[in-house]
């Protein structure tokens, strides 16, 4: 294959380039699959490991393109980030929790709003708080949040996919500042979006995750939906509007 006769020029240093350590490819591969988004700051993750990723990109293309998989990368914000092809075998067997799904909801409108109004920083992420995320839920479900310990274990999820970052948490205020970083929108895309504010409209149904794909995509776009049937359930891939 031709991954492989590329990392092979990798491994030599052919064309021009210094030779690349093999752990080293191994690691930044591994990297992206167990995260799916990074940055230049992902907590654990050399430096190096980032700029290995960003100096070969064509490799890592065609390597994760072999697997169905796109990567995106977006120099802005340091954002590097695996998305789904058109297979999509491998993304349909995560599940997502009802309480899930309204964490991250609340998180992108968090973030949409922060951009809308020049909050978000030189790297586009935005602020806010456990305390936002609450409000935010009962605002835009009409249901309770998930408890504090429930909350938290999910943004902790959602950290390790490069969705978050979490701060110390403020004893006196009772409340942890979290960092919404630009990952936001690969897990959360506007089909995905569109798709929870239907749910939210029918009253935040349990089923709603058993969604058929025919009847979510007839929820956001009538004239685009297909003829298939097969039920699946919404997963954290099928936030992105490329994965």
């Amino acid at each position: 294959m031709l991954e492989l006769d590329e990392l092979r020029d990798l491994l030599e240093g052919r064309r021009g380039n210094l030779p690349v350590e093999k752990v080293d490819v191994e690691t930044a591969i591994q990297a992206l699959l167990a995260h799916q988004i990074i940055y230049p700051d992902t907590s654990l993750l050399r430096r190096e490991i980032y700029d290995l990723i960003r100096r070969h990109s064509t490799f890592f293309e065609r390597y994760f393109g072999a697997m169905g998989v796109g990567i995106v990368i977006e120099p802005p914000t340091g954002m590097i980030a695996l998305v789904r092809g058109q297979n999509r075998y491998g993304w349909q067997f995560s599940r997502l929790k009802k309480d899930e799904t309204l964490v991250l909801l609340a998180l992108r409108v968090t973030y949409d709003e922060g951009l809308r109004a020049g909050l978000m920083d030189e790297v586009g992420r935005v602020e806010t708080n456990t305390d936002e995320i609450f409000d935010r839920i009962r605002t835009l479900a009409k249901a309770d949040p998930p408890i504090e310990s429930r909350l938290e274990e999910i943004l902790k999820s959602l950290r390790r996919r490069g969705a978050v970052l979490l701060h110390d948490a403020d004893r006196v205020e009772r409340l942890t500042p979290v960092t919404v970083l630009p990952g936001i929108g690969i897990l959360v895309d506007d089909v995905f979006t569109a798709s929870v504010v239907k749910w939210v409209e029918l009253g935040a149904p349990e089923e709603f995750l058993a969604w058929s794909a025919r009847e979510r995509d007839l929820a956001v776009a009538p004239d685009k939906a297909g003829p298939s049937s097969e039920r699946q359930r919404l997963d954290p891939g099928e936030a992105s509007s490329d994965v």
